[in-house]
């Protein structure tokens, strides 16, 4: 799970990822299944096909209203929103404002959810400092980090990640304190 960069115009796919991802979707279409639909949702998101991405999300909140992994990336879709240049700057605070907002509800309630951590700390790593959210995208990539059972792939994530941002926090975190 990666923040795309970009959201307004899909990325150009790859053969594979192409195939990838219209069988994801001619799955979810065929079974309906919340399963199917968050799987396609989550490769439109991680291959930058962001409208495909909210469709599918929305798709599965239709179905599940509450289901936290539509609504957190949800959340993080309607924030990248704010980097439309042509939105006035109250109007992108207020965008920002609201899916973070929102982001944060989701994973206060469902707080063992590694991937709507990580989705939270790479959007607020993006974020500009005066959100002042890197303090929280630290956080969640610490708890992912000291956690046992975080899966290794939001591990191995949660370590570039931190690494990148903040090299001397990796180094002092205790293995001693995992959950």
């Amino acid at each position: 799970v990666l923040v795309p960069q970009e959201h307004e115009t899909d990325t150009v796919l790859s053969a594979l990822e192409k195939a990838q991802l219209e069988q994801a979707a001619q799955q979810a279409t065929d079974s309906q299944s919340i399963d199917s639909m968050l799987e396609v949702a989550r490769l439109s998101f991680q291959f930058n096909q962001i409208p495909s991405a909210r469709h599918w999300f929305e798709k599965v909140l239709e179905k599940e209203p509450g289901q936290p992994i539509a609504k957190g990336y949800r959340a993080v879709i309607d924030g990248m929103r704010a980097r439309n240049k042509k939105l006035g700057p109250t109007t992108r605070l207020n965008i920002v404002s609201a899916s973070s907002k929102e982001l944060d509800a989701v994973i206060q309630k469902n707080p063992t959810l590694d991937e709507l951590r990580f989705a939270r700390a790479s959007y607020y790593f993006a974020l500009p400092s005066f959100f002042k959210k890197r303090e929280v995208a630290i956080s969640d990539l610490q708890l992912l980090l000291v956690n046992k059972d975080t899966p290794a792939h939001f591990f191995c994530r949660a370590a570039d990640k931190l690494t990148e941002v903040e090299p001397d926090l990796l180094a002092s975190l205790d293995p001693s304190q995992t959950s």
